[in-house]
């Protein structure tokens, strides 16, 4: 809910605006005006408020009162039993003030507060009101726009936008928003931050503000659009955040292949030297280009977090990983081993997911097949339970010809995680090697229900139902 204050929270989050009226309230109060008896109570009444005797202050306001009955006098006694507690006396005295002095400002801030305590939010709006058409404020229009939005009325955006456009006020900004995405108007607080944007082009709070928008309301044209704009005035640590941002969200969408392209030239060309050394930049811009089938790019992405200075080992593990992988799948299958190599050599923990990793692709290559059976068993000798470390041992024992052997590792495998198809694309091939057709053919059924439209499956029950007919 919008709004500046609540009843509970008043006190804590309002105390030091109101608090200045009970040290200046005995100004009010000619004294010079008055005879000395009187002087001398409204005077003591003055001492003892300031000393948070509100009771005495009362009294000696009280025999003032005897001999005085001007406005001032009046709100001093009802600033006086506003601080004592007593609200509905507080409100008594505020309004016999008022009858002598309609334009007395200082009353009506007192109706409004202790209205506030006894919970009766329309009769402090009301005074807050009578406040500032007699005498208009920033600080109590913004008040009043705070109980308007309390309550829910249309009237707190009407008072924001002038908070807005007759003294620049952010905070009015901050909560007009607010209204309009409570109330689903998106277009509305767009248009809002927006044109706050154009009038302060260098408040980053803003224009993430705006672009969050922009995503829920799928335009991403216009974050496109305004990254020129960005980049020219925001300085290089804002950017990286708003970059990091754009990039994840664009990362993790569901949008089309298609409409990723679309705009992942313009939005990755941004992710230049100046974020070279920006770990959780380039590990974005690097999974944003994979999305994007962009390896080139991913592999630069990569390398400037491992050959940044000081990078944490354990994400230099996690990134070589990645990029052994990368480079595995665009056949450069030496510098893919080096990596590998080098993390073995270089990391003293052992590293289950480097081995296993490692002897996939050297057993899917058919090369070093060995090496690869002792890597993988001892990534199953540090995690036994992995299915994705037992589908790499049963599909090693089916290159060695150990068919019985990888049938027992697969169909383990599947006992842990039976939602991976390419154990089940395994298993058949197991399968057909040994001449078990049918079979083959219902395990890959299997994996086909996990992906039907996974072109390596179709065609591989093609090749079973020949051999089935042979």
């Amino acid at each position: 809910m919008g709004g500046i204050f609540s009843c509970s929270s008043y006190k804590h989050e309002k105390r030091d605006y109101w608090l200045k009226h009970q040290y200046r309230s005995v100004s009010y109060v000619d004294t010079n005006k008055l005879d000395i008896k009187v002087k001398s109570y409204v005077i003591d009444g003055a001492i003892a408020k300031q000393k948070g005797n509100y009771a005495m202050a009362i009294v000696n306001y009280m025999l003032a009162l005897q001999y005085d009955t001007t406005a001032a006098l009046l709100f001093a006694l009802a600033d006086g039993f506003h601080w004592l507690g007593n609200h509905n006396l507080a409100i008594e005295y505020a309004h016999k003030a008022l009858l002598k002095d309609p334009n007395f400002l200082p009353c009506y801030e007192v109706l409004c507060r202790s209205y506030l305590h006894l919970n009766d939010i329309k009769n402090a709006t009301i005074a807050v009101e009578c406040l500032v058409k007699i005498e208009e404020s920033e600080e109590m229009l913004y008040y009043l726009a705070g109980l308007y939005d309390y309550q829910k009325s249309p009237l707190a955006k009407e008072i924001y936008k002038k908070l807005i456009n007759k003294y620049d006020n952010t905070a009015a900004i901050d909560k007009l928003i607010n209204i309009e995405k409570t109330n689903n108007n998106y277009e509305n607080a767009e248009q809002i931050l927006y044109d706050a944007l154009q009038n302060n082009l260098g408040n980053f709070r803003y224009a993430m503000d705006l672009i969050n928008i922009w995503f829920m309301t799928n335009k991403t044209d216009s974050i496109v659009s305004n990254l020129d704009s960005f980049n020219a005035n925001f300085n290089t640590d804002e950017l990286e955040t708003m970059y990091n941002y754009i990039i994840v969200k664009l990362t993790n969408s569901n949008v089309t292949e298609n409409e990723n392209r679309k705009h992942y030239e313009k939005i990755i060309n941004k992710i230049d030297d100046r974020f070279s050394f920006s770990q959780i930049l380039n590990y974005s811009a690097g999974n944003y280009a994979i999305k994007n089938k962009d390896t080139a790019r991913a592999k630069t992405f990569f390398n400037n977090i491992v050959n940044a200075p000081a990078t944490n080992p354990e994400v230099a593990l996690m990134i070589n990983r990645i990029l052994a992988d990368l480079y595995f799948n665009t056949k450069e299958y030496a510098i893919s081993d080096s990596i590998y190599e080098k993390i073995i050599a270089e990391t003293e923990k052992p590293d289950p997911i480097t081995y296993n990793n490692y002897a996939y692709s050297l057993s899917i290559r058919d090369k070093d097949i060995y090496k690869a059976f002792r890597l993988s068993l001892d990534a199953l000798s540090i995690t036994p339970n992995s299915p994705e470390y037992l589908d790499t041992q049963g599909y090693i024992q089916y290159k060695l010809g150990k068919y019985e052997q990888a049938i027992y590792y697969l169909e383990q495998s599947l006992q842990y995680d039976n939602t991976n198809y390419e154990v089940y694309l395994h298993l058949a091939e197991t399968y057909m090697a040994m001449d078990n057709h049918q079979y083959a053919l219902k395990v890959i059924e299997n994996a086909i229900e996990l992906q039907p439209n996974n072109q390596t499956l179709l065609e591989k029950r093609n090749e079973i139902e020949k051999l089935i007919k042979k």
